[in-house]
C-alpha cells in the first residue's frame, strides 16, 4: 500500500531499480494518503520520537512535519483497546481482575526487532531511561524496585505495592543497547521498531514505511490497537499536504485515498460517489485548564462561577462547526469506554449569569485581568477560547486572551506566575486516573487533598467495580470543586476512497488489517 506516493506504480531501490508494489499473493497494491500536519495515524505515532528534538518535550512546529523515529508505545504493542488494558503484567490472571503477583513478567511478545537481532533484556536500559525522563515513566518507578533481567527475554519490575497502573504508564519505547547509547539523554538517532511495518525513507513532508517481514503477530482476534496485526499491505506513503482545500482536492481527484476531512466540508464529501465518510468516536475532550497554584481561580469561587456562566453547546459548535461533530457530555470518559459515568451532571452545562454574578460577589473579584492562553496553530483550540472568552465576559469576568503557537504555551504553562487558564484536549486513555488536570504534579495543580485520596484509591485497587464507583466519586468532587473546565466531545472526520478497506474504528488510524479492492 503506498500512501500519497508520487512513484505510485512502485518504490525505487538506492541502486535505482524500480519493484511494483505487490500484496503477498502478488496482486499490485497502490494507495495515497495525505495527512494536515502530524498525522493522528497510529503508523505515524509508532516511529516516535522522531530523532530531531527529545522525545520527553513539545516538539516546535517546524520541526515535527516529518515524525519519525522510534516505535513501541504502549497501545501500538497492543496493551490497550478503547481503554482497558490488554494483555497481563505477570502471567494469565483471573478475567475480572488484573494480575496481583508483585514479580511482574514482560513475556517475549516480539520475536526480532527491525535492527534484525532478537529483542532481548536490553529493555531494561529502556525502562531505565524512561524512569529519568519520561513523565509517565517516573509516575511507575515511583512504585517499582529496580528492574533485572531474569533471562535473555524476561524482564522483572518487582512493584513495592498493588498499583493498577502498570500497564497504562508502560508506554516505554524498547531500543537496543547500542541505541541508548548513541542517544545518552538525549535525542534518540536510530530509526527503528517492532510494529508490522518499518521505515524504508524519510524526506521533507514526506514519510515511507514498508512491510516488516521479520513481524510476528498475536493470535488473538483483532480488537482496536490490541490484538492480531497483519500487513496485507506492501507500502505506506505519507505526505505532509497542510492546505484544507489542496488536501481535500488530492482526494477528490484520487491522487489521494485516505486523508482528515474538515468538518465544514461534511456535506460535499459524504454525498462524493468515489468517497465514504466515517466520523470517528471517540475523539477528543476539550478542557480549559485552571491555575490552582496562583492567581485568580485558586478561589474555588471564581472557578465555580467561571463554570456556572458557561452555555456548553456554542463554545463545542465554535469548535467544529456541523453539529455531527460534538456532543454534550459532563463525563471525563468517553461514552465508548466502559469508565462513562454521568455522576455530578447536575452542574455541567448550567448555562446560568445569575449565579455566575453571584459567586463573583461572594468571591470578592473586583475585575482583575483572567489570563488565558490559547494556541493559534490549533484551529479548534483557537476557535474555544473566544467563545469561552465572550461567555465570561457576559457575567462580568474581565478576559485577557493570549493567542501564541502551542509550543509556547506548552512551556510557559509551566510557570504558574505567568498564566490563569488555557485551552487544550485530550483522547482516550488507557487508564483514567493519569490525566494531567487531576495530580498535584499536573497542567494547574490539582493539590486537593481530596482529589488525592481519591486517586491513590483508585490506583491501588484492582478490581473495576470498586474502581469505578472511585471514578464516580472522583466526578462528583469534579464538578463540585472544578480543577478545570469540561466543555464535552468533538469527533474527527476520516475520509477515504472506496476501494480503501478496514477498521478505521480508533481514533487514530492504523493501517494493519486494511486492504484494497480494485
Amino acid at each position: 500500500m503506498s500512501l500519497g506516493m508520487d512513484d505510485r506504480d512502485g518504490f525505487i531501490w538506492l541502486d535505482g531499480k524500480l519493484v511494483p508494489w505487490r500484496s503477498p499473493h502478488g496482486k499490485a497494491m497502490a494507495i495515497r494518503a495525505a495527512y494536515p500536519r502530524w498525522p493522528w495515524s497510529d503508523l505515524i505515532d509508532a516511529l516516535l520520537p522522531n530523532g530531531r528534538f527529545l522525545d520527553t518535550q513539545v516538539a516546535p512546529f517546524k520541526q515535527s512535519l516529518n515524525p519519525v523515529g522510534v516505535p513501541i508505545q504502549s497501545y501500538i504493542s497492543g496493551l490497550f483497546a478503547l481503554g482497558s488494558a490488554t494483555g497481563y503484567y505477570c502471567g494469565t490472571a483471573p478475567a475480572s481482575t488484573p494480575c496481583t503477583d508483585r514479580d511482574a513478567n514482560l513475556p517475549q511478545d516480539f520475536a526480532a526487532i527491525q535492527a534484525g537481532k532478537p529483542l532481548s533484556a536490553d529493555a531494561v536500559a529502556s525502562l531505565q531511561r524512561s524512569g529519568r525522563l519520561r513523565a509517565s515513566g517516573r509516575r511507575l518507578f515511583q512504585r517499582v524496585e529496580p528492574v533485572k533481567a531474569l533471562d535473555k527475554y524476561t524482564v522483572q519490575l518487582r512493584l513495592q505495592g498493588k498499583t493498577a497502573l502498570v500497564l497504562p504508564l508502560l508506554g516505554t519505547a524498547i531500543y537496543p543497547k547500542e541505541v541508548l547509547e548513541e542517544a545518552g539523554e538525549g535525542q534518540i538517532r536510530t530509526h527503528i521498531g517492532t510494529g508490522p511495518f518499518k521505515l524504508a525513507e524519510l524526506q521533507p513532508g514526506r514519510v515511507k514505511l514498508v512491510r516488516f517481514e521479520g513481524y510476528q503477530s498475536r493470535a488473538e482476534p483483532p480488537n482496536g490497537y490490541g490484538g492480531g496485526k497483519t500487513a496485507w499491505v506492501d507500502t505506506l506513503l505519507f505526505r505532509y499536504i497542510p492546505d484544507d482545500s489542496v488536501r481535500m482536492a488530492a482526494l477528490e481527484s484520487g491522487d489521494v485515498d485516505i486523508t482528515w476531512g474538515t468538518h465544514e466540508a461534511y456535506d460535499r464529501l459524504k454525498a462524493h460517489p468515489d468517497l465514504k465518510v466515517q466520523i470517528e468516536k471517540p475523539g477528543n475532550k476539550f478542557v480549559t485548564m485552571l491555575n490552582k497554584q496562583k492567581g485568580l481561580f485558586t478561589n474555588m469561587k471564581l472557578r465555580q462561577a467561571a463554570l456556572a456562566a458557561l452555555d456548553m453547546e456554542p463554545i463545542l459548535q465554535a469548535a467544529v462547526g456541523h453539529p455531527q461533530f460534538y456532543r454534550l457530555d459532563s463525563s471525563l470518559s468517553f461514552q465508548e469506554e466502559p469508565w462513562w459515568t454521568d455522576a455530578g451532571r447536575e452542574l455541567y452545562n448550567q448555562n446560568n449569569p445569575e449565579k455566575a454574578r453571584q459567586l463573583l460577589k461572594e468571591a470578592g473579584y473586583q475585575g482583575e485581568p483572567v489570563r488565558y492562553m490559547a494556541a493559534y496553530d490549533a484551529v479548534a483550540q483557537h476557535r474555544v477560547a473566544p467563545a469561552t472568552k465572550q461567555q465570561l465576559e457576559a457575567v462580568g469576568f474581565t478576559v485577557e486572551l493570549q493567542l501564541m503557537e502551542w509550543t509556547t504555551l506548552a512551556r510557559l504553562r509551566r510557570n504558574p506566575d505567568l498564566w490563569d487558564a488555557h485551552t487544550v484536549w485530550w483522547g482516550i486513555r488507557p487508564d483514567p486516573t493519569p490525566p494531567a488536570g487531576l495530580r498535584c504534579d499536573g497542567s494547574g495543580w490539582n493539590c486537593d487533598p481530596d482529589f488525592a485520596k481519591l486517586l491513590h484509591a483508585m490506583e491501588t485497587e484492582l478490581q473495576f467495580e470498586r474502581r469505578y464507583r472511585l471514578w464516580q466519586d472522583i466526578h462528583r468532587l469534579f464538578w463540585e470543586r472544578v480543577p478545570f473546565i469540561q466543555y464535552g466531545d468533538t469527533f474527527w472526520l476520516t475520509v477515504m476512497r472506496k476501494h480503501v478497506h478496514g477498521q478505521f474504528d480508533m481514533p487514530r488510524w492504523y493501517f494493519w488489517n486494511v486492504w484494497l479492492s480494485q
